[in-house]
């Protein structure tokens, strides 16, 4: 139903051959967003509704290609956890809730690279390694606490 929602049936009927396929990158990348925005703000609903530990806001960052919106068929999907947190030990909630995303995604077949980071952690290796400084231009947030991510961003524009 999702793949009926998101497009990608009538851009391939559109476009049969190779001249379709930045339009079914970014219908691809559109289909994963919202995959992400419905499980996202369920992962940590359901571990409190179990635990009744408290909910940490998390915020959800697309990197690489599908941060550029052009999510190739069998491309990694590579997201950052970004979180508050400013401890060395990532509290349980923030944990269970990244692990429930990735079990799904992992469960419906895609390929996720990943990181959990703090914004502060996020920002410091940013500035200490290249790639990571390269990469977060084609950052974008996908879902969840957009604040963090704003604050990520500020880190940048300094």
């Amino acid at each position: 139903r999702l793949v009926a929602h998101s497009g990608l049936r009538s851009a391939v009927r559109r476009r049969p051959a190779a001249a379709g396929r930045r339009e079914c990158s970014a219908v691809g990348s559109s289909l994963i967003a919202r995959l992400l925005c419905h499980s996202l703000p369920a992962a940590p609903a359901a571990e409190q509704e179990k635990t009744r530990a408290k909910i940490i806001p998390v915020s959800l960052v697309a990197l690489a290609g599908y941060g550029r919106g052009e999510l190739n068929p069998a491309s990694d999907v590579e997201l950052m956890f970004l979180h508050p947190h400013t401890g060395d030990v990532v509290p349980e909630a923030i944990a269970q809730t990244v692990e429930q995303v990735l079990y799904f995604l992992w469960d419906i077949g895609f390929n996720v690279g990943h990181s959990m980071r703090s914004v502060r952690e996020a920002a410091a290796l940013a500035t200490r390694e290249m790639l990571t400084k390269t990469a977060m231009p084609e950052a974008r947030p996908i879902t969840g606490e957009v604040d963090l991510y704003q604050r990520l961003r500020a880190h940048f524009r300094r």
